[in-house]
């Protein structure tokens, strides 16, 4: 998911990813030109019930075939 500002879900599409998103989906979002806090907005309220936390860089997930020491790479 990329784009420019304001991200807002209706009802339908939230229920639709949250649906995708507990059957095994992934849902890669890349914070182009400000979109981080509209996307947290968001998707609090497809997870309302939960936390967003930021994974510590010994998660699992940074650690399949490639290894990412500090976490995943950052643009500058």
């Amino acid at each position: 998911m990329t784009g420019h500002g304001n991200v807002v879900f209706n009802a339908s599409e939230r229920e639709n990813l949250r649906n995708y998103l507990l059957a095994g989906g992934f849902l890669h979002i890349d914070d182009n030109y400000g979109m981080d806090p509209f996307v947290r907005t968001e998707i609090r309220k497809v997870f309302p019930e939960a936390d967003l936390v930021e994974l510590p860089t010994n998660h699992p997930i940074f650690h399949g075939k490639y290894k990412f020491k500090n976490g995943l790479p950052k643009d500058s």
